[in-house]
């Protein structure tokens, strides 16, 4: 696992540090996903964490019973959407980082509970970022930290379907600036057709025609297997 190769490593080249490190402020770290992160991380000597589950049905105390005993290891059953309670904690512990991992993530769950995803993936992360203000974050700790990490899997997939868009964006420009001013608004779809057509130069533009298609081919692949990968992760 990628994760656990990255833990090991950053673990191997801090041997010589003070184990004395802040704390790690884990959420959802009784579930599946945050249970294995924690074991890892504990496993590789990285310091000290707190996790932070409401132990719902996605999270169970019995994931985490290989690490109950370790002094560098304590649990608080909290709701995140208690900002009151997160500003307390936060307050007490004074982690040096959040890993984020409670979620409500059940496709099927979200069609016949929707209020409770809305509480606890939107309200949830809100009272977290709270929290995380309070304890001194910037604006920018908050942006790099915290919400880039959680938009990065809608990020990905706009800009690869926008991508993917592009190549067949023919007809608007052809109408509207026919490519120009010069080759300003030129796209790969339009310069096919100026080759093929205009200069009559068949064979270049039919080979840039399967260019495009393998490109567009190998994009939809990856979307495909990350998608796939992001649904394994969630159940």
């Amino acid at each position: 696992m990628l994760l656990t190769r990255r833990i090991r490593t950053t673990a191997a080249r801090s041997k010589q540090a003070d184990r004395r490190l802040p704390l790690l402020l884990v959420t959802g770290g009784a579930g599946f996903i945050g249970s294995n992160f924690v074991i890892d991380w504990l496993g590789a000597g990285l310091g000290p964490v707190a996790v932070v589950d409401k132990l719902t049905y996605a999270g169970n105390l019995e994931n985490l019973a290989s690490v109950a005993g370790r002094a560098d290891y304590q649990f608080r059953r909290l709701d995140i959407c208690d900002a009151d309670a997160m500003a307390a904690l936060v307050n007490a512990v004074r982690p040096r980082a959040f890993v984020h991992f409670a979620a409500e993530s059940h496709v099927d769950r979200s069609i016949l509970g929707p209020a409770e995803f809305i509480r606890t993936n939107v309200n949830g992360t809100f009272a977290l970022l709270e929290a995380a203000r309070i304890d001194g974050a910037s604006n920018w700790q908050l942006l790099w930290h915290i919400i880039l990490p959680m938009m990065k899997p809608l990020i990905l997939f706009v800009v690869a379907i926008r991508t993917m868009d592009a190549f067949r964006f023919f007809d608007l420009i052809y109408v509207l600036t026919n490519g120009g001013p010069g080759t300003a608004t030129e796209t790969i779809t339009l310069y096919t057709y100026q080759i093929g057509f205009r200069l009559l130069e068949v064979g270049r533009a039919s080979a840039l025609g399967v260019l495009t298609l393998i490109v567009v081919a190998m994009m939809v692949a990856a979307l495909i297997w990350f998608m796939q990968r992001r649904g394994r992760e969630a159940f």
